[in-house]
């Protein structure tokens, strides 16, 4: 399911994304296709770059850390992350306002 796809309307789905560790600086890119491709400064190193993941989605969709979970993909650079209480459409707009 791509992040396009999430119905608006519906809360706590998951979306897939593709994170980019050891970058220069944290940033999310949303294509016209929908997915969501996140740089992350932190390095794949002990669980650092998913500790990062979630505090940098946490900071700029304005929710806490413990609202941001990773589904799947947990050792992966795809995963599929949840953020619990968000609606689809809101999430949306944080992400490519981001």
């Amino acid at each position: 399911m791509g992040f396009a796809m999430l119905r608006s309307e519906a809360k706590d789905q998951g979306f897939p994304i593709r994170v980019v560790p050891g970058a220069k600086r944290n940033a999310v890119e949303v294509t016209t296709e929908g997915t969501v491709k996140i740089r992350l400064q932190a390095r794949a190193v002990d669980g650092k770059a998913n500790a990062a993941l979630k505090e940098f989605l946490a900071d700029i969709l304005g929710v806490s850390p413990n609202a941001v979970v990773i589904r799947a993909g947990e050792h992966s650079r795809n995963k599929i992350v949840q953020i619990e209480g968000i609606p689809a459409a809101t999430l949306h707009a944080r992400l490519t306002a981001a």
